[in-house]
Formats: C-alpha cells, sequence, structure tokens
C-alpha cells in the first residue's frame, strides 16, 4: 500500500506542465501579473475570475505562461486534482515602446544676399546665392531663408540697416530680431587668375562664428563656382546641428 502511495506520488509530481505562450515583443524585466488560477473538473470548470491580459498588459503583452507545479500536483493528491486544479498563471507585458524622439526643431538658417568683390557682376553673386540656398534646403532639419524673403519677416526698414552690417554683433542682432539660429554671410571675388570665395556661418544668439569656407577656384566663366556650391553648403550644414525642442 505504501508503495502504491509512492508511485502516485511520483506519477503525480512528474505530471508537471507548463503552456508558454511567447509573442515577439521584448518582455519587460518581470512579470506584471503572477497569481494562481484555480479550475475544477478536468480544467473545465473556472473558480478564478477571467485573467484580462488587455487591462494588464494595455502597450501589449510578451509572454503569458499557465504553469502547473509539481507542488500544487503533490497538493492534489489528496484533493483528487481533476476536481481542483491550480495553476500558476504569470503575464509579462511587452516592453514599452521607447517614446519615439520628439522631432527636432528645424534650425532657421537666414542666407545673407552674397557680397561681389574684384568685378564679380551683381548678377553672378546673385545666382551662386540662389544655388547656395537651394543646396542648404536639400539638408533635412534646416528652414533656410534666402535673402529675397528677410525683407518680409522683419521688414524693409530692417532690412536697409542689415546691408551697413559689418560686424558679427550687428549680424546676429539682425538675425536674432528674425529669429533665426545661424545666418550665413560671405562674399565672391577675383584676384589674380583665381576665384575667391569667403562664406561665414555665425550662432545668432552667441554671436559667434560656427564655422567658415574659404576656397580659391581656377577663374572660369563662373561654372567652377556653381559646381562648387554643393560641397560649400555641405560642409556649412554639417555645423547646423537641430537643437532639441
Amino acid at each position: 500500500m505504501r508503495a502504491l502511495a509512492l508511485l502516485a506520488a511520483a506519477a503525480c509530481l512528474s505530471g508537471c506542465y507548463s503552456i508558454r505562450y511567447h509573442t515577439r515583443a521584448a518582455p519587460e524585466p518581470a512579470p506584471a501579473y503572477d497569481q494562481w488560477h484555480h479550475t475544477n473538473v478536468f480544467g473545465l470548470v473556472e473558480s478564478s475570475p477571467p485573467v484580462k491580459v488587455s487591462e494588464i498588459c494595455p502597450n501589449g503583452v510578451a509572454v503569458v505562461e499557465n504553469q502547473l507545479t509539481a507542488g500544487a500536483r503533490f497538493a492534489n493528491l489528496f484533493s483528487m486534482w481533476w476536481i481542483w486544479q491550480p495553476t500558476n498563471v504569470t503575464v509579462t507585458c511587452s516592453r514599452t515602446p521607447a517614446q519615439a524622439e520628439a522631432p527636432r526643431k528645424a534650425l532657421k538658417v537666414v542666407v545673407l544676399k552674397l557680397v561681389a568683390k574684384g568685378g564679380v557682376e551683381p548678377a553672378t553673386v546673385d545666382i551662386l546665392t540662389d544655388a547656395l540656398v537651394g543646396e542648404l534646403r536639400k539638408h533635412s532639419g534646416l528652414a533656410v531663408v534666402s535673402p529675397s524673403e528677410i525683407g518680409t519677416l522683419i521688414g524693409f526698414e530692417k532690412e536697409k540697416q542689415l546691408l551697413g552690417c559689418t560686424d558679427s554683433g550687428c549680424l546676429a542682432e539682425i538675425a536674432g530680431a528674425m529669429g533665426a539660429d545661424r545666418l550665413v554671410s560671405g562674399s565672391v571675388g577675383r584676384l589674380g587668375q583665381s576665384s575667391v570665395v569667403s562664406l561665414t556661418l555665425l550662432d545668432a544668439r552667441k554671436a559667434q562664428p560656427v564655422s567658415s569656407v574659404y576656397e580659391t577656384l581656377p577663374q572660369g566663366n563662373g561654372e567652377e563656382l556653381l559646381k562648387a556650391m554643393p560641397g560649400f553648403a555641405k560642409r556649412l550644414a554639417t555645423e547646423t546641428a537641430p537643437p532639441r525642442p
């Protein structure tokens, strides 16, 4: 009789099982729900309230496990397991997706009309200014204001004052009036057989230069300057990391 009891106990202890449901979501470090769940009549009748996974894990579930442990199985040995069957239910929520990084605020960059020097035609400089604006606008995270749009932002009287600005403090003051983060100014000139381009990127808030471009190119009909503008714009854009909002 004792041997029979031991055999029955061994059979019950070996009868533990675990049903595990796993989604592809990354789980939280610890379960959000870990409780006993009771059923009767071979698990057909629930005596515990249903486990509402959607309420436990409103952002999604990662793992649900229903386990009949050896200990519970042993307890059932004396209470007729087919009548009462406790299982341990654990629910692990999916790791809350890291909040998408707030979109970075577009950096407002004001481009002043380039200054013509050394006999360069004003019309040529206008074309090069437009080319610089166009190339800067190809870079994400920048809101570029062209020279033709400045008067609309600050009024034409202020725009006239801007034409007389030469030092960084004056430029920063006007740029601040436009709500600009950066300001690009520069010149295009000729010296001997060379074309000279000088560009400065100014931090409008600190009134300090952030970066600059100074290049001499073999003088041609102006196309050499036009072809160089994408590279100049890229060098300036790399120094314009948009601030976080």
